[in-house]
């Protein structure tokens, strides 16, 4: 089992289509792949026009310029259960 993202913590949504209704898939920030990063960066390539960005604070909006920046989420946002 993966790291339950608890209330009010950094995570990465992906919007899908479920039986013809829209619906979200969240991973925990730290379980973002390079990868994942990339094809993100690739259809919005200023991190600043991400949805939500404006309302996630300071700190979480350095993290998310930094991964920008460096192609990668940062080794201390990734969760023990991403490392097995």
């Amino acid at each position: 089992l993966g790291t339950k993202i608890k209330l009010g913590e950094l995570r990465f949504g992906v919007e899908v289509q479920l039986h013809d209704e829209p619906s979200w898939v969240w991973r925990h920030w730290g379980c973002v792949t390079p990868q994942v990063l990339s094809n993100v960066r690739a259809l919005i390539p200023k991190v600043a026009e991400l949805e939500g960005y404006d309302g996630i604070g300071e700190e979480n909006q350095a993290k998310l310029d930094k991964a920008w920046e460096d192609g990668r989420i940062a080794d201390e946002d990734v969760p023990p259960s991403a490392l097995k």
